[in-house]
C-alpha cells in the first residue's frame, strides 16, 4: 500500500510540474506583425530585340527532276554507251542508246519520194487550172467561169496532198532520230533495263536517270515556321553538310505543301540547289541527309525568352515595382529552336526583369530577393 501511494503522489507532481511550466511559457502577441522571408528567384533583364531569326530543320537530298527513259521506235539494240551504266555520268546530248535505223530509213527515203510526187501534181494542176482560165476568157470573156470549170477542186486537192506529203515526211524524220536516244540533260544514270542486242517496242524502258543540274530538298517544319518564312521579305538559305558545316551550298526557296499532315500538324517546305547559284562547287549527292539553314530578316522586334520561362498557364513572370511578383499574359508569335518569340505590350516598360524558372506555386504580390543571370539575352541567336 505504502508503495502504491508514493506511486501515486510522484504522479501527481510530475503532472503539476507539466502545468506549471506551460503555463509559464511566453507565448506571441496576436498584435505583433511576423515578418515572412522574401522568395529567391533567378531573373534575367530582357528588352524587346530585333533580329535575324535562324530556322534549322534536316532533310534528305532528291533530284528535282527523275526521268524514265522509254523508246519510241520498234528495232533491235546495237549500241549502248557507257554512259549509260548505272551510276555514271552523262551529260546533255550525249547519245546513249542507238537502235537500228534500217526499217526508218526506208521510211524516210518513201516520204521523201511521196513528197515529190506531191509537188509534181501540184505543179501540174497549177498549170492546167491556169490553162482552163485562159480557155474560158477566151471564149466566154464577159462570164465569170465556175470553180469547177478552173479546177479550183483538184488544185485545192493537190494542195493538201503536199501539206500531208510534208507532215509524212516530217515523222519519218522523227521516227528516225529516235533510234539515237540523247541525254535529256546532265546527270547521272540510276538503272538501266535492256541489253545490246535485245530487240524492244515503242514503249519499253530503257533506263532511269536524274539531273544534276538541280536538286531539291524537302523540310518538314511547323506550320507557324512556315508562315515566319512565308512573310519574310528576306531569306538568306544555306544547306550544310551536318559532319562538315564547312562545307555549305546555296539554296532557293522553291514552294510548300498546301495542306497539313493530320498525325504531326507539320507541313513540307522545298527548296532548290542548283548549278548556277553555286558555279564552284559540286552539287550533294542524291539521297544525301543535310541541315538548311534559313535567315530570316522578319523586321520587327520581339521579346525572346527560353521555352522553360513560360510557365505551365502561358503567362511570364516578372519582378515588378518594390520587388513583387507580376504576372504578365503573353501574346506568342512564333517558336524556334527552343526559344518563344513574345509581342511587347505597348504600355510596358523595358527592360524587364523575367523570372527564369517559374514554379506553378507563385503568387502576384509576392516579394522576392533576386539572382540575376551571368547573361543576358542578346541581339544574337
Amino acid at each position: 500500500m505504502l508503495k502504491k501511494a508514493i506511486g501515486v503522489v510522484i504522479l501527481i507532481v510530475t503532472i503539476l510540474l507539466i502545468v506549471v511550466m506551460v503555463k509559464s511559457k511566453k507565448r506571441p502577441s496576436f498584435n505583433q506583425q511576423q515578418e515572412s522571408p522574401e522568395l529567391k528567384l533567378i531573373t534575367e533583364n530582357i528588352s524587346p530585340i530585333k533580329n535575324n531569326i535562324i530556322i534549322t530543320a534536316n532533310g534528305n537530298i532528291n533530284a528535282k527532276w527523275q526521268t524514265e527513259i522509254k523508246s519510241e521506235v520498234n528495232g533491235p539494240i546495237t549500241f549502248i554507251s557507257d554512259k549509260l551504266l548505272a551510276g555514271a555520268a552523262f551529260a546533255q546530248g550525249d547519245a546513249l542508246l542507238k537502235i537500228d535505223p534500217v526499217n526508218y530509213n526506208a521510211q524516210l527515203s518513201r516520204e521523201k519520194a511521196n513528197l515529190a510526187k506531191a509537188q509534181e501534181q501540184l505543179l501540174e494542176e497549177e498549170i492546167r487550172s491556169k490553162r482552163a482560165l485562159d480557155n474560158w476568157k477566151s471564149l466566154n470573156s464577159s462570164k465569170p467561169a465556175n470553180e469547177y470549170t478552173l479546177r479550183k477542186p483538184q488544185l485545192n486537192s493537190a494542195k493538201m496532198n503536199l501539206q500531208a506529203a510534208e507532215s509524212d515526211l516530217q515523222v519519218a524524220q522523227n521516227n528516225l532520230s529516235k533510234t539515237t536516244i540523247k541525254a535529256p540533260y546532265d546527270g547521272f544514270v540510276i538503272s538501266r533495263f535492256v541489253d545490246l542486242g535485245e530487240t524492244i517496242q515503242s514503249g519499253t524502258q530503257l533506263a532511269e536517270v536524274f539531273s544534276s543540274e538541280s536538286l531539291e530538298m524537302m523540310l518538314p517544319l511547323k506550320n507557324e515556321q512556315i508562315e515566319m518564312i512565308l512573310s519574310s521579305n528576306k531569306k538568306d538559305i544555306k544547306v550544310v553538310d551536318i559532319n562538315n558545316p564547312e562545307q555549305y551550298w546555296v539554296a532557293q526557296f522553291s514552294r510548300v505543301d498546301q495542306l497539313i499532315d493530320q498525325k504531326s500538324r507539320w507541313r513540307n517546305l522545298f527548296l532548290t540547289i542548283e548549278n548556277k547559284d553555286n558555279p564552284d562547287k559540286i552539287l550533294p549527292i542524291k539521297g544525301s541527309f543535310l541541315q538548311a539553314k534559313i535567315t530570316l530578316d522578319l523586321d520587327k522586334e520581339f521579346l525572346r525568352i527560353d521555352e522553360k520561362s513560360l510557365s505551365m498557364q502561358g503567362d511570364i513572370w516578372i519582378v515588378g515595382t518594390d520587388n513583387l511578383l507580376q504576372k504578365i499574359q503573353t501574346n506568342i508569335a512564333f517558336r524556334n529552336n527552343g526559344y518563344i518569340y513574345i509581342n511587347p505590350q505597348e504600355n510596358q516598360e523595358f527592360p524587364i526583369e523575367l523570372v527564369s524558372t517559374p514554379s506553378s506555386s507563385l503568387l502576384e504580390g509576392t516579394k522576392v530577393s533576386q539572382q540575376k543571370l551571368n547573361q543576358e539575352i542578346s541581339n544574337e541567336d
